[in-house]
């Protein structure tokens, strides 16, 4: 497995805090990777060879979630996943008319 850059690998992790003020950690995109790669996301797009788009269910810690007006326990995000890096690559802000 290729790694990622320190800039590529925080880029999701910003993204999450920036469009929903969620702060998650590296377990918690291990579960969404998880996610992802046990078939419970839905495929909406495949951009390429190495990446496609996927809505992805947010089962994050519900204290997290009761703190954020943004998002609530359960919803669904819109976010890319590297398969050839086994990485989440970034995540769309609620809205965006591509995905939603």
């Amino acid at each position: 497995m290729v790694s990622l850059s320190k800039r590529e690998s925080m880029h999701f992790t910003q993204r999450m805090d920036e469009r929903y003020g969620l702060r998650v950690n590296r377990k918690a995109r291990s579960e969404l990777v998880a996610c992802i790669q046990n078939g419970k996301a839905e495929v909406i797009k495949k951009l390429s060879h190495s990446r496609s788009i996927f809505r992805v269910p947010i089962f994050l810690s519900k204290e997290l979630c009761r703190l954020n007006d943004n998002i609530q326990f359960g919803d669904r995000l819109v976010m890319m996943y590297d398969t050839k890096r086994g990485k989440l690559a970034t995540v769309y802000p609620i809205g965006d008319k591509r995905f939603y």
